[in-house]
């Protein structure tokens, strides 16, 4: 939609609906469990957030969506009858002005990589960067949810998402089917701006649990936010280049917004986290019921994160039964393990898991980045056919270690937070934990996503983050001072960096900018307005925003038969005869013989961007064209 005063009317009301959704629910569960608990509207957002996916969840699968309505009007009740105080606003901004600085800061970096896309000019809707991929990838998904339940896989008609998670596309589909707000506004606008505050609000919440200090709390907020790479570093050491954003980053947080799954997996995460640090403070059980629940539920927005969530869980009943004696834990264990089950399996089990490849992900970095100029493959492939495997494992322990300093930046400090006069056995945990995800994302690899391991280095980079504020925080003369301006200055360029070309980016709209055109949103509009829901739509090989993002099913509400191939494929489906079908159809000679394939496989219209390719050049009849414009054909399959 436009930018105008509906557009920031729409934005506003969107946060009343979250207040409503998230922070109600999440204030009487806390209140429930821990009714003594001074935790604070962030994390009773947090829970929210996750008992609303957990409740969705359930309530779709037993048919039974709408009673989420239900749920709604129980918790504002039961939310009206505790009548919890109100943060005092004023008071915060006067004893956290340093907090608020760097958290506005933060959500501006952040919201910059996202905010711009999917608004309406003049000349149709621009999608930038990744988000004309992912970005329009789960937009289709929340699309589809709101439609049905299971959500159908957009760009693969009659097929439902599998090896995915997507209880952030859920809940994003439950706010824009009750309360009837635009789902775009809601994807690229409203949700990144409640998400990048409370992901600074809960870091800063589990930084100061974890640390015993707000500086600690304050030094995590800023890693979370602004923590980064140093391959401009690495690039100047080894390709005497300074340029600051030519090597790859995998993991720089001013860009979490571009993944919707993982930043709300994080603001979960961060909740069962801080949940979890008051239960090894009180030992209380409730506390510890509450924070197992919540990081299992992790699983449902991002595999990952829920990982972690449930060793985390795990080391919580080892705590409680060693410290307390009692089994009880155990059992608490056993019911969020079966929790967690029941979240992964219908949609994850046929991942596949991970297969060992012990240094994959530093030689691919090494091997495909700027860092191919160094030759380091080459020469392990060469010392390898020579027989040396000295000088190969030589060379593997030089990618890990250029690769890890230089992904990780500034929060590798987090491995040395043993040296912390603080640390203590839960800190150790940390520690360790952040350790085995570095190793699961440098020797395995994906069976159905190979290097989408590089999702275990993200979480580690936020356990590093954390790590990295305890030792910080913890050192009193002047080196930590000088030590943390260090931290500050090493860590901001690439962000600033990625500030600056996402402006670039906006005002130039060239360099991975995409227009979707007023003329094929009229096209795809009359596709909307005049066809039956069950049409489906194939589109060929040359669109290549069609290839990357199943933008014609988004806006046309209609399915389309193999679209968002490059995604898609990456989600193990089985796509063998599908992809043989589509090879088919878009190899056909004569007119005569496409429509015969498209009707063999069920095909209704031909959505042509024009100039069109040679595979669909043929003679169209006026009975068979439905609708055409300077950018757009519409063909009927007779």
């Amino acid at each position: 939609m436009e930018v105008n005063f509906t557009f920031f009317a729409l934005i506003a009301f969107s946060l009343v609906v979250f207040t409503l959704m998230f922070y109600v629910p999440g204030s009487v569960l806390l209140n429930l469990f821990l009714p003594k608990s001074k935790a604070g509207t962030a994390v009773s957002f947090g829970v929210g957030i996750a008992a609303w996916a957990l409740v969705s969840y359930f309530l779709s699968y037993l048919g039974l969506r709408h009673f989420t309505r239900l749920y709604l009007i129980v918790a504002l009740l039961a939310y009206i009858k505790i009548r919890p105080r109100f943060p005092d606003i004023k008071s915060i901004f006067k004893t956290h002005k340093l907090l608020i600085f760097i958290i506005l800061f933060g959500c501006f970096f952040q919201l910059l990589a996202i905010f711009p896309s999917g608004i309406k000019s003049s000349e149709g809707i621009w999608f930038f960067h990744i988000n004309a991929y992912d970005g329009l990838y789960h937009l289709g998904l929340v699309k589809s949810l709101i439609r049905s339940f299971p959500p159908i896989e957009p760009g693969l008609s009659g097929e439902f998402v599998v090896n995915y998670h997507y209880f952030s596309n859920l809940i994003m589909a439950d706010a824009s089917r009750m309360f009837r707000i635009p789902d775009t506004l809601l994807v690229f606008q409203a949700f990144p701006i409640m998400i990048s505050a409370l992901y600074g609000l809960l870091a800063y919440k589990v930084g100061e649990s974890f640390t015993s200090s707000k500086k600690g709390g304050l030094i995590f907020t800023f890693l979370a936010y602004f923590g980064s790479d140093i391959g401009y570093l690495t690039q100047l050491v080894f390709l005497r280049d300074l340029s600051i954003t030519n090597l790859q980053a995998i993991d720089t947080a001013s860009l979490l917004l571009t993944n919707p799954p993982r930043a709300l997996s994080f603001v979960v995460l961060l909740t069962g986290l801080y949940l979890f640090l008051e239960f090894i403070k009180s030992g209380k059980i409730p506390a510890y019921l509450l924070s197992a629940i919540i990081l299992v539920a992790s699983l449902g927005f991002k595999v990952y994160t829920g990982i972690l969530g449930a060793v985390i869980a795990t080391f919580g009943a080892l705590w409680g039964f060693f410290k307390e004696r009692k089994a009880s834990y155990f059992l608490v264990l056993f019911l969020v393990g079966v929790l967690g089950l029941i979240i992964y399996l219908p949609t994850n089990y046929a991942a596949g898991g991970l297969f060992w490849a012990p240094f994959a992900w530093p030689k691919h970095y090494f091997e495909s980045t700027t860092l191919s100029a160094l030759n380091w493959h080459l020469k392990e492939d060469f010392f390898r056919a020579n027989g040396n495997h000295l000088r190969v494992f030589q060379i593997k322990l030089s990618y890990l270690a250029v690769f890890l300093v230089t992904v990780f930046g500034t929060r590798i400090l987090g491995l040395l937070a043993m040296k912390s006069p603080k640390f203590k056995l839960i800190h150790k945990f940390i520690c360790e934990i952040s350790i085995l995800f570095i190793f699961l994302g440098t020797f395995t690899l994906q069976k159905s996503g190979l290097f989408n391991t590089f999702n275990f280095l993200s979480v580690a980079a936020l356990l590093l983050s954390l790590l990295s504020a305890l030792l910080l925080s913890g050192i009193k003369v002047k080196l930590g001072q000088v030590l943390l301006a260090l931290v500050i200055l090493l860590s901001l360029p690439r962000p600033v960096a990625e500030c600056f070309n996402h402006i670039k980016q906006i005002s130039s709209r060239q360099r991975d900018s995409y227009l979707i055109s007023n003329e094929e949103i009229q096209a795809l509009s009359y596709i909307k307005d005049n066809t039956s829901t069950e049409t489906t739509i194939i589109v060929p090989p040359d669109n290549r925003l069609d290839y990357y993002s199943p933008y014609i099913e988004i806006f046309s509400e209609r399915p389309t038969f193999f679209s968002n191939r490059d995604i898609v494929e990456s989600h193990a489906h089985d796509l063998v005869g599908r992809k043989a079908a589509y090879e088919l159809i878009f190899s056909s000679k004569t007119k005569g013989e496409l429509f015969s394939n498209l009707r063999a496989n069920g095909v209704d219209l031909l959505y042509v961007k024009l100039p069109a390719s040679k595979v669909v050049d043929f003679k169209y009849s006026e009975d068979e064209i439905v609708y055409k414009n300077d950018q757009a054909l519409i063909v009927r399959v007779e």
